[in-house]
């Protein structure tokens, strides 16, 4: 992920996360829509914050740091990828799913306002730690994601 996308991934995370809050008016599936997109983009996030380089095209956190590790090791530890919410959201789809009465499917761990705030945490982070002439790179960043809370 390039400078541009990771912006652009952020801004629809804070979009989500505050169209989630007022959500009940929709129906079900329009809000398991939003919040199915909310944790997909939380991902392609995490991935670019915690990933590993296995990919070579695949720009990650660390590659805006010298060395690369020194990221690594300041930034912030998050709940959510620990989570089994994750691959139980995630996972391909399964005859022992689908046959599954809808209570007993499993649950998110995490709301969008939670995956939200601890990301954004992580963005702060990062653009706190990033070197000044980089950090430029970021910068319609810094007041929407500085400004986060949910109401």
């Amino acid at each position: 992920m390039a400078a541009r996308e990771v912006v652009e991934e952020v801004r629809r995370v804070l979009s989500l996360s505050r169209s989630t809050r007022t959500y009940r008016q929709f129906p079900p599936v329009v809000r398991s829509a939003l919040e199915e997109s909310c944790w997909l983009h939380v991902k392609k996030l995490q991935d670019f914050f915690y990933g590993a380089g296995d990919d070579p095209g695949r720009v990650l956190a660390a590659d805006y740091f010298s060395p690369p590790w020194s990221w690594e090791s300041d930034r912030p530890e998050l709940r959510i990828l620990g989570s089994t919410g994750w691959r139980e959201k995630f996972r391909d789809l399964t005859m022992v799913r689908s046959e599954s009465a809808p209570d007993e499917r499993p649950v998110p761990a995490f709301t969008c306002d939670e995956l939200a705030m601890e990301t954004m945490d992580v963005v702060v982070a990062f653009l706190g730690a990033l070197p000044d002439h980089r950090a430029r790179w970021f910068q319609g960043l810094a007041p929407p994601v500085t400004d986060f809370r949910p109401s």
